[in-house]
């Protein structure tokens, strides 16, 4: 709450309208909860979040619960005057990935304190005049079944709706081997780790799937789950990879690219998240496009680099301009571990 003084208290009423449930508990709040409440997990990680998107609200005016989730463009793209200092401290408070983020509430606090004074059109340390309070009737939801007797009315059980782009580099390089507990050709390795993403997919959710590599190619054009999930797989059981192609051609930015232009094709669900997933083992000949397209996005890059070919500097400028995670994987182990992080926000 802020006060007439320009002093934020934290309080509880107790009386949140709308919440995300897991086992028909409340657990979070639509918007300001993290990625990992919606699993039912929640920590002292979960409470950093919560209280940066608190903040981004009050500073950049802009409601999250009206938003889809997890979409908090960078402060200062909507109140300039914001310093680079606060932007960034709240960016890292707000990372998808929960280890990411500052290891507690006295950490964002010092990085807080830290930045210079803030200055913002939504919030000030002046005295700001008391609103008048109005009475509002409340209006009965429409369209919902009638609550079951014993559940908190209040409550409104949601279900995260993921929608996910894959962007997969099939360069004839990915025929060379990972190392492992068995070492194996990196393709075989990348696509087992995107068939185990499809088969955790809901059938409410969507995805759309993009390969690249001296041209780019729609190997499932955006679509719901459903009835399709077989088939999904074995379009990716059967990729085959570009052989005999110049090796200074990689249009990763191409396949970025065209992914968003699917994503944006998918209906927008109020509780929908959209994030793109890249993998690749080499640097793109169209680096420059890629980091266009990361700072234009909010859709997160979840990106992995596999080997130790690939620019290592691209990917993390192109996580941290679309608020994403950037990850090197150097062992076939190494990409399950990314697969699950990346599943772990949707």
């Amino acid at each position: 709450m802020l006060r007439p003084d320009g002093r934020v208290t934290l309080i509880d009423f107790g009386v949140a309208r709308s919440a995300i449930t897991a086992g028909g508990t409340a657990i979070g709040t639509g918007g300001y909860a993290a990625p990992e409440q919606y699993q039912g997990l929640a920590d002292a990680l979960s409470d950093v979040y919560g209280l940066a998107a608190t903040l981004h609200h009050l500073l950049t005016g802009r409601d999250p619960t009206r938003q889809p989730p997890f979409a908090f463009p960078a402060v200062r793209t909507l109140v300039p005057t914001l310093s680079s200092q606060t932007e960034e401290a709240l960016a890292q408070a707000l990372h998808l990935v929960s280890d990411r983020r500052f290891a507690s509430i006295d950490e964002l606090e010092y990085a807080l304190r830290a930045t210079p004074p803030i200055s913002s059109p939504y919030i000030s340390s002046t005295l700001l005049p008391r609103v008048p309070q109005v009475d509002v009737p409340k209006k009965e939801d429409e369209g919902h079944a009638p609550t079951p007797p014993g559940v908190d009315s209040t409550i409104v059980r949601q279900r995260l709706v993921a929608q996910v782009g894959l962007v997969i580099d099939i360069s004839d390089s990915m025929k060379d081997p990972i190392p492992g507990r068995f070492s194996r050709p990196k393709i075989d390795v990348l696509l087992e780790g995107v068939q185990r993403m499809i088969n955790k997919l809901h059938v409410d959710d969507y995805i759309t799937i993009i390969t690249f590599a001296d041209r780019v190619q729609v190997l499932a054009f955006a679509q719901q789950v459903g009835t399709f999930r077989l088939g999904l797989l074995h379009a990716v059981e059967h990729l085959h990879l570009h052989r005999d192609v110049p090796t200074n051609i990689r249009l990763m930015g191409e396949g970025i690219a065209t992914a968003l232009r699917e994503l944006r094709s998918m209906p927008t669900p109020a509780n929908g998240l959209r994030e793109l997933m890249v993998l690749t083992d080499g640097r793109p000949s169209d680096e420059s496009y890629c980091y266009e397209l990361a700072e234009q996005s909010e859709v997160p890059f979840m990106l992995g680099g596999i080997g130790d070919d690939y620019n290592g500097t691209l990917l993390n400028e192109m996580a941290r301009s679309s608020r994403g995670m950037a990850e090197y994987i150097d062992r076939a182990e190494a990409l399950d571990d990314f697969v699950e992080e990346v599943m772990a926000t949707i």
